[in-house]
């Protein structure tokens, strides 16, 4: 197996980081009294946002998984926090049990390939589509009449923005609110201004297919805010980036390339672990009945239901991401 260093080593996560946390009180708090600070529950240590007051402000776009660290001064007490790692278990196990109602953020871990070309095998054997999008490519060649290239990071003018309209119109079309219309693109352009955002992208010649921003921290690399042409859908312009991305990853030296909440399938296609992501903090009672209630009507319904049931999660979906704009 591969010598580099495997996942999450203690190491704060970025969501935790200097760069994120000032960047996101800039854009989501310009007038308010917001501060990084420690808080703890459940035994563990998380630095977030706190206002004056000391409460962990963490419902935001576009902050993901909040890792426990060790806090270098005193944390302040609270009760529940939501979005945190609960628990790291192989993607096997995921795709065996029956856990799609269950919040995840899948991930590689590289440290189990010995090199790329193991990896590929690993992914292909998961899917019928991984890394076998050639003809795809050669069909964007032709279409542009040049050579289809990759960056790992594209400094030209202009990405963020066609970045945020493209992500814009995809929200908007999938019936999602649309968080690109509110205080989101300055916390990215604050982070590009840091030198903390990566800015990938896919073109063909000076077309650009697809672009993505995201960051590395720690040795994980975070798939954070991927964007495509819509108009070049069928040419599968975004998963192309992605294959890219991760085999930079790999040769980057990363120990991860972490994709972030969310259990869409095509994460699935390349993960070799998940995280389940849940809130920490104490369940009453009645919370407890009521949890293994709603797991029970779940399953049952997804028996009965299918469709309904996949119709539900969509719609689910959508209302958390209302909630934290």
């Amino acid at each position: 197996m591969s010598a580099r260093r495997s996942c999450y080593a203690g190491d704060v996560s970025f969501f935790s980081s200097d760069a994120f946390l000032s960047c996101a009180a800039r854009a989501y708090f310009p007038d308010g009294d917001v501060r990084p600070g420690w808080v703890r529950v459940d035994g563990a240590d998380y630095r977030v946002l706190v206002d004056g007051r000391g409460r962990p402000q963490v419902d935001l776009p576009f902050l993901d998984v909040l890792e426990p660290g060790q806090a270098d001064q005193a944390a302040r007490p609270v009760r529940r926090l939501p979005r945190v790692d609960r628990g790291h278990f192989s993607a096997a196990l995921y795709r065996a049990g029956d856990f799609r109602d269950r919040t995840v953020a899948p991930y590689v871990d590289w440290s189990g390939f010995d090199d790329f070309s193991a990896f590929e095998a690993y992914a292909k054997s998961h899917s019928h589509f991984a890394f076998r999008q050639k003809r795809k490519r050669r069909a964007l060649e032709k279409q542009f009449g040049a050579a289809v290239t990759f960056l790992a990071h594209d400094p030209r003018p202009g990405l963020l923005e066609r970045c945020f309209a493209w992500k814009s119109a995809q929200y908007v079309e999938s019936g999602f609110v649309d968080v690109m219309q509110g205080a989101a693109p300055q916390l990215f352009r604050a982070l590009y201004d840091e030198g903390a955002l990566l800015v990938s992208s896919l073109c063909a010649g000076e077309a650009l297919l697809a672009v993505h921003l995201g960051v590395r921290h720690a040795g994980v690399f975070y798939y954070w805010v991927p964007a495509y042409d819509p108009d070049l859908r069928k040419h599968s312009p975004g998963t192309l980036l992605i294959e890219d991305m991760m085999q930079a990853s790999y040769e980057a030296g990363d120990g991860v390339f972490d994709f972030l909440e969310g259990n869409e399938p095509y994460k699935f296609t390349y993960a070799t672990h998940v995280r389940f992501i849940g809130t920490a903090g104490p369940v009453s009672i009645p919370g407890a009945v009521g949890q293994h209630v709603r797991r029970w009507g779940k399953a049952l319904l997804a028996k009965t239901a299918p469709a309904l049931t996949e119709r539900l999660r969509t719609e689910k979906r959508k209302w958390e991401q209302r909630r934290v704009v």
